[in-house]
């Protein structure tokens, strides 16, 4: 890390920090080890959370999770399987914390404080130009910020979600925290429509899990789903009352039925608002 901090003329040094996620994501056995060490020392620091989302963004594009699982078959290495990989970056990813986490201020702690979020010499002397009397910060707002790791967000976990097939308790467990740890730091929530509407198809507690994300996508987003009153009421089966999210599963329900999407039309209400049954 301090390669990093120093190694690239003073600047962060992402290629060196890229090759240790790679090692790290890769690793059977330390991947845990040096995750831990990342949270507890490093991600604290704004930088070094902006260049975790590009590497693993970096990592997902390229990763064959089936080739992988190939060759951790054929011969015994120190590669992670497909599985192992696909956990590894979850894992990372869900430890990085939010930016509301590191706190909306206008100076961030940064790991190298003249890297990425270091604003250009150029467009500084201009502004001292423009303007002598005004003092200028070499570190950009906090909008300028947070729009920059949003993207970076976006990008990271969008990539993730079209890693197939995830494990099934991975599976299970993004669509349990989407809508809490995800969609409001998205640039575009509706980018989540195809991976939520996949789901929710599905059937089952899968479906049931499903719920809580599609239903911020319909009442906040504007997203339309002709088929949702079709499958909600299909989901209404004995198993449903004693499965483990019922509770979740009638809350929103019941939220999404008193929202304006559900009174559109009488005859919408009428005729197939599961709420009428619960």
């Amino acid at each position: 890390m301090e390669c990093v901090k120093v190694g690239n003329a003073g600047k962060f040094h992402s290629s060196i920090y890229h090759k240790f996620i790679h090692t790290m994501v890769y690793s059977i056995e330390e991947a845990d080890t040096l995750l831990d060490l990342l949270v507890s020392k490093y991600f604290k620091y704004i930088d070094v959370c902006y260049f975790t989302y590009i590497s693993l963004e970096k990592l997902i594009r390229t990763l064959d999770v089936r080739s992988a699982t190939a060759e951790s078959e054929k011969e015994s290495t120190t590669c992670a399987s497909g599985e192992l990989l696909i956990r590894n970056i979850h894992h990372a990813l869900s430890k990085i914390p939010l930016l509301q986490q590191l706190g909306e201020k206008s100076e961030f702690e940064m790991w190298n404080a003249s890297g990425v979020f270091t604003k250009d010499s150029k467009t500084e002397t201009k502004k001292k130009s423009k303007d002598s009397k005004t003092e200028t910060n070499d570190v950009p707002s906090s909008a300028i910020i947070s729009k920059k790791m949003k993207l970076k967000f976006s990008k990271a976990w969008m990539a993730f979600l079209t890693l197939e097939p995830l494990p099934i308790d991975v599976y299970k467990e993004v669509l349990v925290t989407l809508h809490q740890a995800v969609i409001p730091y998205l640039s575009n929530p509706k980018l989540l429509s195809d991976f939520l509407t996949k789901s929710y198809d599905i059937g089952g507690v899968i479906s049931v899990m499903a719920l809580s994300s599609l239903f911020i996508l319909m009442t906040e987003h504007g997203f339309e789903y002709p088929n949702f009153y079709v499958k909600l009421y299909a989901l209404l089966q004995p198993s449903i009352f004693i499965a483990k999210h019922r509770a979740k599963f009638f809350q929103v329900t019941l939220a999404y039925c008193h929202t304006s999407v559900c009174r559109r039309t009488e005859r919408t209400r009428i005729e197939a608002c599961p709420c009428l049954f619960i």
